[in-house]
C-alpha cells in the first residue's frame, strides 16, 4: 500500500512537471535551415552594398554554424535575375528563403513570386506586395542628412559634390538627404550632383567614378559623397590622390579604404536585414511584410570616423543655434532630432525645404572655444567674423517628484521551472516516507 501511494505521488509530480516549462527552455527553432542569396549586379568585392549583404550571411553562420547552409550567386546582367530565381526555386532540397539583393530584381521577382507561391522570398531595396515576399527598404535620406551636415561643417570652399549611380528615386533619396543636411548647417552652401558615366554599369565602374570625382574636385567641391556602389571607389581614389579633398563612403564603413581621406561613411545596414531574415526563419517568426529601416531602427547611420577624429572633434560654431559644439556632437544632436520627428528629412530633391538664412545671433549659449574660420565663396570672397555677446542668465530649477506605479501583468509572473517542481516533489516524498505509522 505504501509503495502504491509513493508511486501515485511521483506520477502526479511528473504530470505537474510537464505543465510547467523550464525557465531555461530554448525558443522554438528549426533544426536546420537552407538559404540562398542572389546578389546585385556588381558582385562581391564592391566594398559597399553587396559586401554588406555578405556580412549578414556570415553573421548568421556565426550564430547557427553547421545548422544552416547558405548558397549564393552573382549575376552580371539584369536578365540573369529571372534565371537564377527560377533555378533556386526549383532546387532540391528546397530553400527555406531566397534573398534577392537590390531593386533591379523587382520585375523578375514579381513573376517568380507568383510562379512559386510556396517559396519564401526576401527583396532588399524595393517593395512587392505578395503573400510570400518580405520587402526591406531603408530611409537612406535620413543617414544622408547626417553626412551632408558633416560635409557642410568641414568644407573650406562652401561647395560640395555628389555622385549617384543612376538618376532614379532610390539614389535621389541619398541626394535629397545630403542636400537638406548640408543646407541645415549652411543655407548658402552649393551642392553639385552628377551620375555614373556608364548607365550600363552604374555600380561597378571604378574608373568612371574616379573621373567624376576628379571633375567635381577640380570644380572646387572639396567634399564628394558617392552613392554608386563600386563606382564610388573611384571617388575615394580621386580624393586620395589630391590635397585638401575628402570623399564620403556609402552603405558599408569605407573609411579604411583611404585613411584620413574618407571623411565619413553613410551606413546602410543591409547586413542587419539579411541576418534578421535568416534568424526569423530559424525561429519561425518570419512574415511576408514591408519593413522600413531608418535612424530610429538602427538601419542607417554615420560611421565613427575612425581615421578623421580631428575633424569630428573640431569645434563648430552653428549659427542656427548661436552655439558651439564639436562637429560630432552636432551630428548626435541632429540624429536625435530626426528620431524624435523634430527634423523631417525629404526623400526627393524636389521636396527639400528651401534654405532659410539664420536669424542674427544676439546671444550665445556656449562661448566659442575657437575662432570661426574664413569662408571663401565663389565668385566673391567674404570674410565673416561672428560677434560674441556675453549674456548672464539666471536659471530657476524646479524639482518635481514623480511617483511611478508599475503594474505586473499575469505574463510577467515567473513560471515555476524544472528545478522548483523537482524540489517540491522530493520534499513530498520525504515527508510521506518519514510519516510515523499508526
Amino acid at each position: 500500500m505504501k509503495k502504491g501511494k509513493i508511486l501515485l505521488f511521483v506520477t502526479i509530480g511528473l504530470l505537474l512537471l510537464s505543465t510547467f516549462p523550464s525557465v531555461n527552455a530554448k525558443p522554438k527553432a528549426l533544426a536546420s535551415g537552407n538559404f540562398a542569396i542572389i546578389f546585385a549586379t556588381g558582385g562581391l568585392g564592391d566594398k559597399s552594398f553587396n559586401d554588406a549583404a555578405y556580412r549578414g550571411m556570415e553573421d548568421a553562420i556565426d550564430k547557427y554554424g553547421t545548422d544552416i547552409n547558405v548558397d549564393y550567386v552573382e549575376p552580371q546582367t539584369i536578365p540573369e535575375f529571372a534565371t537564377f530565381q527560377d533555378n533556386l526555386a526549383n532546387a532540391d532540397p528546397a530553400y527555406d528563403l531566397i534573398i534577392c539583393v537590390g531593386f533591379l530584381q523587382t520585375d523578375a521577382l514579381n513573376e517568380s513570386a507568383d510562379i512559386y507561391p510556396t517559396q519564401k522570398w526576401m527583396l532588399i531595396d524595393a517593395v512587392l506586395d505578395e503573400p510570400n515576399v518580405q520587402s526591406i527598404t531603408f530611409k537612406e535620406h535620413e543617414g544622408s542628412f547626417l553626412v551632408g551636415a558633416m560635409a557642410a561643417m568641414t568644407t573650406q570652399t562652401g561647395k560640395i559634390g555628389f555622385l549617384g549611380g543612376l538618376n532614379i528615386y532610390l539614389i535621389n533619396k541619398f541626394l535629397a538627404g545630403y542636400i537638406q543636411g548640408a543646407q541645415y548647417v549652411d543655407p548658402d552652401i552649393e551642392v553639385a550632383a552628377l551620375y555614373s558615366p556608364d548607365p550600363t554599369n552604374p555600380w561597378g565602374d571604378i574608373a568612371g567614378g574616379k573621373v567624376v570625382g576628379q571633375t567635381l574636385f577640380q570644380l572646387g567641391n572639396d567634399v564628394v559623397y558617392a552613392a554608386a556602389g563600386g563606382t564610388g571607389i573611384g571617388v575615394i581614389q580621386a580624393a586620395n590622390e589630391t590635397t585638401g579633398n575628402y570623399a564620403i563612403g556609402v552603405d558599408s564603413d569605407q573609411d579604411y579604404l583611404a585613411e584620413g581621406k574618407v571623411l565619413c561613411s553613410m551606413l546602410k545596414l543591409v547586413e542587419t536585414a539579411v541576418f534578421t531574415a535568416i534568424d526569423q526563419i530559424m525561429q519561425e517568426t518570419w512574415s511576408a511584410t514591408h519593413i522600413e529601416l531608418g535612424l530610429a531602427q538602427d538601419g542607417v547611420g554615420i560611421s565613427n570616423m575612425t581615421y578623421t577624429q580631428p575633424e569630428k572633434n573640431t569645434d563648430f560654431y552653428f549659427g542656427r543655434y548661436c552655439e558651439t559644439k564639436t562637429r560630432g556632437q552636432w551630428i548626435e544632436n541632429m540624429s536625435a532630432q530626426i528620431v524624435a520627428g523634430d527634423i523631417v528629412v525629404a526623400d526627393t530633391p524636389e521636396t527639400v525645404p528651401a534654405p532659410v538664412p539664420f536669424d542674427p545671433c544676439t546671444t550665445e549659449t556656449t562661448t566659442p572655444t575657437t575662432t570661426p574660420t574664413t569662408t571663401t565663396t565663389t565668385p566673391t570672397t567674404t570674410t565673416t567674423t561672428p560677434t560674441t555677446t556675453t549674456t548672464t542668465t539666471t536659471t530657476t530649477t524646479t524639482t518635481t517628484t514623480t511617483t511611478t506605479t508599475t503594474t505586473t501583468e499575469a505574463e510577467d509572473i515567473p513560471t515555476p521551472g524544472f528545478e522548483f517542481v523537482i524540489a517540491l516533489l522530493l520534499l513530498g516524498i520525504v515527508v510521506f516516507v518519514r510519516r510515523p505509522r499508526k
